[in-house]
């Protein structure tokens, strides 16, 4: 069985669109879902495609790792040792080469690999917990395995649009307006300092150039990141920026070279 897990909350708009382009994978297959309260019918549609694409959905406040983590705990109990878990996006719809790279992980899955979107084994899924952020959480539990271990193969970035389509506006926007997105934002940032090991001056200085943030920001983020040095604790699995260490010994892939091999 390969479980599919997110989290979502107001994407009534591409729903189900990204669960049919993912319901293509030819495999036995369930969906566990988490709705952090959605309030634009989200859930309610959710609700009504249950039975069509083997659905099993739950409502809890959370953040996205959090969320993720609740969704894959779903089917713990019921899941075995040759079962596979791998985390999506309901904001996406994912094309077929996307579909097809996952079809072939799955027949040629490694014990001790993570595949694209985190394809794994049950054992090595649930060795590495989501953390409680609502940015920088992929990377940060990519670092997780890389830590422990394991070896990791992705997409290239360079070609994600030959794997998925964004289709929906802004992420932040469905959440929050005016000083309340202001504050969301502040709080982004911190989670994603915290989540790429931003905990130095000289990881400060890559986040700057890797971002290419403007000079108008810059004071602003460096206020965030001595919040984050004084009172908060990264994740720290390495000296360099977790995102940097995932991308120095993982393997990138093109998807017809991974699809060929």
């Amino acid at each position: 069985m390969l479980y599919l897990y997110a989290t979502i909350f107001n994407n009534i708009t591409t729903i189900e669109k990204s669960i049919e382009s993912l319901n293509k994978i030819n495999t036995e297959k369930k969906f566990l879902i988490v709705d952090n309260y959605s309030n634009d019918g989200s859930y309610e549609l959710l609700c009504k495609l249950k039975l069509k694409y083997n659905i099993v959905l739950k409502r809890a406040k959370c953040t996205r790792g959090n969320g993720k983590q609740l969704a894959m705990e779903i089917a713990y109990n019921e899941s075995n040792e040759n079962d596979m878990f791998m985390t999506f996006d309901l904001d996406t719809i994912y094309l077929d080469n996307f579909v097809k790279s996952i079809e072939k992980a799955v027949k040629n899955m490694e014990k001790n690999h993570i595949y694209l979107n985190q394809l794994s084994y049950k054992i090595s899924n649930f060795k590495v917990p989501w953390t409680d952020l609502n940015y920088g959480e992929d990377w940060e539990r990519l670092a997780h395995f890389l830590s422990l271990g394991y070896s990791i193969t992705i997409n290239n970035p360079k070609i994600i649009m030959w794997s998925n389509q964004y289709v929906d506006g802004p992420r932040e926007k469905r959440y929050a307006e005016g000083f309340s997105y202001i504050k969301r934002e502040f709080k982004n940032r911190i989670d994603l300092f915290v989540g790429w090991n931003v905990n130095s001056f000289k990881n400060f200085k890559t986040y700057i150039e890797y971002s290419k943030t403007g000079n108008k920001l810059t004071p602003i983020l460096f206020i965030i990141f001595l919040y984050v040095r004084l009172f908060k604790q990264t994740y720290n699995y390495t000296p360099m920026l977790n995102i940097f260490y995932v991308k120095k010994y993982c393997k990138f892939v093109e998807y017809e070279d991974f699809l060929d091999a």
